[in-house]
């Protein structure tokens, strides 16, 4: 367009030029089109000066109020920044835009899309993996002891311990470990027998002889040994029941006894701050952040298909719930608001730091550019509205004269 307006300001001064070569300037057919030529050079001129005046000095010459945008642009940034603040950044106008977009309706028919609920899932499961293999070991393991310190000092852990060891008991789910404790003590009897047996000894009285020790040490260690097998072999064994007494009552005490309960709080706190339990726990955390990481960055995992699935009913639950499509509107409308009664000035002083960050001669070729078919039609428009005015007036000169 840039070739088109000063084509058309070529054209009029040559259509001046051959009019006033013919007769010379005379009122005739040929005056009108002169007067019209002249006009519009004079406002093609006049608005390719005003046009080039933003951006540049006109032919280089350094005219006062020239060049504008290159001496101005940290001027118009800032104007710009206070522009977008104060009208578009506004809780009151970010409020009725999100009200009035159907944010949640959007959302739920976009995330219930399979396609796009496979992508959340993917790009999430990524950048969640991205930001576990970030963490270091230590850190991870002071915020899991921070954590744990911090949940312990707020409330009790007793309470909770024994409602869930109730729950464990009566579900049957410490058998198993109860096996396997009671397996591994008969073996230990067996195997370490002398060692058992000289033990035994150790601990009779003082008062006791020592041909009587020993027989007596080895009868115990051979009913320990017997009750062990009978218990090991035997699921319905009535000690088995006496442990779960126990536990069942230990449960209960950790609840509702205030002695027990700080007793085992106590015990718990000393324990948190042993290393070897930060050691286990940096460990445990460590293996288990590994293997989380190497699931989420398996594609097409089953954890990944997961979140897919997980993601497409958010999206579903959000067409088919107007509690939850209301709920998600109120917390986006929250946060809009807030991040513009917070915010608004740390996001458009971007507008203002990129344009300062920019060259005078910078800044004007890229308005310049964005702008500049609309500036050349200005130009064009100056040139016919000045050709017009000219007939106008050369008109109203010759019915006059």
């Amino acid at each position: 367009m840039k070739a088109v307006a000063t084509g058309l300001l070529v054209v009029a001064a040559a259509v001046y030029a051959a009019t006033y070569q013919v007769d010379g300037g005379g009122t005739g057919g040929w005056g009108y089109l002169r007067a019209a030529a002249e006009a519009a050079m004079v406002g093609g001129v006049a608005d390719w000066f005003a046009v080039t005046a933003l951006f540049r000095h006109p032919l280089g010459l350094p005219i006062p109020h020239t060049a504008l945008i290159p001496r101005r642009k940290d001027s118009l940034g800032r104007s710009l920044q206070s522009f977008i603040g104060e009208n578009f950044l506004t809780p009151a106008a970010l409020s009725s835009q999100l009200q009035d977009a159907d944010i949640a309706g959007r959302a739920g028919r976009w995330l219930a899309d399979p396609g796009h609920a496979a992508r959340v899932a993917k790009e999430g499961a990524d950048a969640a993996a991205a930001a576990l293999r970030l963490l270091r070991d230590g850190d991870l393991r002071d915020l899991a002891m921070h954590l744990l310190q911090a949940r312990l000092a707020l409330a009790s852990p007793a309470a909770p311990a024994g409602r869930t060891l109730d729950a464990l008991v009566r579900a049957g789910g410490h058998r198993a470990a109860l096996d396997r404790a009671i397996t591994g003590l008969h073996h230990w009897l067996v195997i370490a027998a002398d060692d058992v047996i000289a033990l035994l000894e150790r601990a009779a009285p003082a008062w006791s002889p020592a041909f009587v020790d020993r027989p007596v040490a080895r009868r115990l260690h051979r009913e320990l040994t017997r009750v062990l097998a009978e218990i090991e072999a035997d699921p319905d064994h009535p000690l088995r029941a006496r442990v779960d007494d126990f536990l069942l009552q230990l449960a209960h005490d950790l609840s509702h006894d205030p002695k027990v309960a700080r007793g085992f709080d106590q015990a718990v706190h000393r324990l948190a701050t042993r290393p070897a339990v930060r050691a286990a726990v940096g460990d445990l955390l460590t293996s288990g952040r590994e293997q989380l990481a190497a699931a989420l960055s398996e594609p097409a995992s089953s954890l990944q298909r997961r979140l897919a699935e997980n993601v497409r009913e958010v999206g579903m639950r959000l067409q088919a719930d107007a509690g939850w499509r209301s709920s998600f509107e109120d917390a986006v409308i929250r946060a809009g608001t807030y991040l513009a009664m917070h915010y608004r000035d740390d996001l458009t002083r971007i507008i203002a730091d990129t344009v300062s960050r920019w060259d005078g001669p910078q800044a004007a070729r890229r308005i310049e550019l964005h702008v500049g078919r609309d500036l050349q039609f200005i130009r064009i428009n100056g040139a016919v509205v000045g050709a017009l005015a000219g007939l106008l007036i050369h008109a109203v000169t010759s019915l006059v004269g």
